[in-house]
């Protein structure tokens, strides 16, 4: 298993792992426009986990000079549950710091609990001074 940097032409992998992990995604052409920017500004820190050149999770780690985020963690489903994602995690975590983040942000869907006990278990607590807000333009 390795862990290394996502190149800009994964992402019809990642994609796809994404859509089988579950994640609320945009359309396609979003997700790809959204995808290049965001590894265009943070390539040493957004991640994939290969195992026989297949990708088989992935976290976008972003910095924006004050927090960090991280988007699109996925692991697929076969091999959740075998420290895979929590290895990630800790890399990007890891990644980020040295860039210079304090703190790390990730956003789980109200209704996902296995998500939100896996950020849990690993340290991530409930933001209790904020809300994230959206707004489409």
């Amino acid at each position: 298993m390795d862990i290394i940097p996502i190149e800009f032409d994964d992402f019809e992998q990642l994609y796809e792992l994404w859509k089988d992990a579950g994640l609320h995604l945009a359309d396609r052409r979003s997700e790809q426009k959204d995808f290049l920017a965001i590894l265009k500004l943070n390539p040493q820190t957004c991640l994939k986990v290969v195992i026989n050149s297949t990708i088989i999770a992935s976290s976008l780690g972003t910095w924006n000079g004050r927090r960090a985020w991280i988007y699109h963690f996925a692991v697929y489903p076969n091999y959740q549950r075998k420290n895979i994602g929590t290895d990630l995690l800790n890399e990007t975590i890891k990644r980020l710091r040295k860039r210079g983040a304090t703190k790390v942000i990730v956003s789980v869907v109200h209704n996902n609990q296995r998500a939100k006990q896996f950020y849990q278990k690993r340290g991530f607590t409930p933001m209790d001074d904020a809300e994230v807000l959206i707004k489409n333009v």
